[in-house]
C-alpha cells in the first residue's frame, strides 16, 4: 500500500531528466510493477522519452516499462532494437529487450513468442536468465521449457527460469505445475533455495497448498534460518487472502528466535483484516516479547479487541498486566484499553489503573482518567 501511494511520486522522478541516473532507472523499474492502468497513457510518453536518454542505465529500465504501457506499440519499435542489441555485445541492452518483450507477450502479441524464443539461447548466461523470466508469459505453453531450464541451467538462469513459471500462473497457466517446477530450485538448498523461496513469495497472492506447505517449511528451516523471514512474508501475504493453513503458519512463527522475524508476524495479523483471526491469538504470544516495540504492536492488537464487543477474561487480564510494562507506549495502550472495558474490566483493573495514575506522565494519567 505505501509504494503504491508512492507512485505519483515516482512518475516525477521517472520523468526528471536532471535527477540521479540509477534513481530514474529504479523510478521505472518500480512503475512497471506498481503504475495503475489509469496512468499508462502518461507513462508511455515518460518512457518513450527515456529511450532516448544519454544513460544507457535509464534506457534500459524505460525499455521494459514501455512495452508494459504499450505493448502493441513497442513491439513494432522492438523488432529494429532487438536486432540492434543481438548485432551487438552490449549485454545489458539484450537484457532490457528481453524484459520488453516479455511485457508484449503478457500482453498476447504474437511476434514476441519468436523473439523469446531466440533470446533464451543467447550465448550470455545474464540474458538467457532475463529471457526465461520474460518467456514466463507466454502462458502454458513456456512450462515445459522453463521447468527443463530450472534443472539443468547454472544458478542465475536457473532462478529467472523459476521467476518464469511464476509469470506463466500469474497470466493463467497451471500455478501448481509452476510450483513443482520451481521446486527444482527449492531443492539446491542454500541460497538457491532461498531465490526459490522469494519465487514462491510473488505467487503467495494465489496460494496452493503445496506452496503454502513450500512457505511454512521455509519459515520454520532448521539448516537455514534466512528462509524464516522470506517464508513469513509469504505466510502473511497468503493469509490476507483467507488461506487457513497460511494463519497456523503464521501462528507458530510468532515463537521464531528472531526479533526481526517475531515483528513481521506481529506487523502482519496487525495490518491484515483476514488475518484477523489469529490476531488476537498471537498476540498473546508476544505481549511479553524481549523487544518493546513487538510488545506495543502486540498490546495495540489486543486494544483493539475492546473495540469490537466483550472480549475474553484471559485478554482483559493481560491488558491489566500490561499496564506495569517497563515502556511507556506499551502502558498508555494498555491504560486507554483497559480504561475502555469499563464493567467488563476485571476486578483488580481499578488497583491497577490507580497505580498507573500513581506513576504515570500526563498523558498516562490522563488515560486512566478517561
Amino acid at each position: 500500500a505505501a509504494a503504491t501511494a508512492a507512485v505519483p511520486a515516482t512518475v516525477r522522478l521517472a520523468a526528471d531528466a536532471k535527477a540521479a541516473p540509477e534513481e530514474r532507472a529504479f523510478a521505472h523499474g518500480l512503475l512497471r510493477a506498481l503504475a495503475p492502468e489509469k496512468l499508462y497513457p502518461e507513462l508511455t510518453a515518460t518512457a518513450k522519452e527515456a529511450l532516448d536518454a544519454k544513460i544507457e542505465a535509464v534506457r534500459a529500465a524505460a525499455l521494459p516499462l514501455y512495452a508494459r504501457v504499450a505493448p502493441s506499440e513497442a513491439a513494432e519499435r522492438l523488432g529494429e532494437l532487438t536486432a540492434a542489441a543481438t548485432a551487438g555485445k552490449n549485454k545489458g541492452a539484450r537484457v532490457a529487450v528481453a524484459l520488453a518483450w516479455g511485457e508484449v507477450a503478457r500482453a498476447k502479441v504474437p511476434a514476441a513468442q519468436e523473439a523469446l524464443d531466440r533470446l533464451i539461447k543467447d550465448d550470455s548466461a545474464q540474458v538467457r536468465a532475463a529471457a526465461a523470466e520474460a518467456y514466463g508469459f507466454l502462458g502454458r505453453s513456456a512450462q515445459d521449457q522453463l521447468i527443463k531450464m530450472v534443472k539443468t541451467e547454472g544458478y542465475d538462469v536457473a532462478v529467472g527460469a523459476a521467476r518464469g513459471l511464476a509469470n506463466s500462473a500469474e497470466v493463467g497457466a497451471s500455478a501448481d505445475v509452476a510450483v513443482g517446477g520451481i521446486f527444482d530450485l527449492w531443492k539446491r538448498k542454500g541460497k538457491p533455495r532461498r531465490e526459490a523461496a522469494r519465487v514462491y513469495v510473488r505467487m503467495a497472492s494465489r496460494p496452493t497448498r503445496e506452496l503454502v506447505e513450500y512457505l511454512t517449511s521455509a519459515s520454520r528451516s532448521v539448516e537455514d534460518a534466512d528462509l524464516h523471514p522470506i517464508g513469513v512474508e509469504g505466510l502473511c501475504t497468503a493469509a490476507g487472502v483467507g488461506n487457513v493453513d497460511a494463519r497456523r503458519g503464521l501462528s507458530s512463527a510468532a515463537d521464531d528466535a528472531s526479533v526481526e522475524v517475531r515483528r513481521l508476524v506481529i506487523g502482519c495479523v496487525a495490518d491484515s483484516p483476514a488475518a484477523s483471526k489469529i490476531a488476537a491469538a498471537v498476540a498473546m504470544k508476544l505481549r511479553k516479547d524481549s523487544d518493546a516495540g513487538i510488545r506495543a504492536e502486540a498490546t495495540r492488537v489486543l486494544a483493539q479487541t475492546t473495540e469490537k464487543g466483550k472480549v475474553s477474561a484471559d485478554v482483559a487480564a493481560s491488558l491489566v498486566q500490561l499496564l506495569g510494562d517497563e515502556d511507556r507506549e506499551v502502558r498508555l495502550i494498555a491504560v486507554r484499553a483497559v480504561a475502555a472495558l469499563g464493567d467488563d474490566a476485571p476486578k483488580e483493573a481499578t488497583a491497577a489503573l490507580v497505580r498507573a495514575f500513581e506513576r504515570g506522565d500526563e498523558a498516562e494519567k490522563l488515560g486512566a482518567l478517561r
